[in-house]
């Protein structure tokens, strides 16, 4: 069973893609946060860097080049 779900990935005001986060935790469920790739990048560093050596899934990787691709953006968000 997932407890987090990424979905519904939308272009903001600025043109920047947000995905929406679902899910379950310790607090009950939770829905429509809005949360950019830069959002993950941040909390993968973090997590790395508070759990060394404990394996976490591999981030998708940053592309600076057509990363407004429907295709790419919906691969993305299957990913994360």
């Amino acid at each position: 069973m997932n407890l987090v779900k990424v979905s519904d990935p939308t272009r903001n005001q600025n043109h920047k893609i947000e995905y929406k986060i679902s899910g379950y935790d310790r607090q009950g469920f939770f829905e429509n946060l809005k949360k950019r790739y830069s959002d993950f990048y941040k909390l993968d560093e973090a997590l790395n860097l508070t759990f060394c050596g404990l394996y976490l899934p591999i981030l998708p990787s940053k592309k600076a080049m057509k990363n407004k691709d429907d295709n790419f953006i919906e691969e993305r968000r299957h990913d994360l």
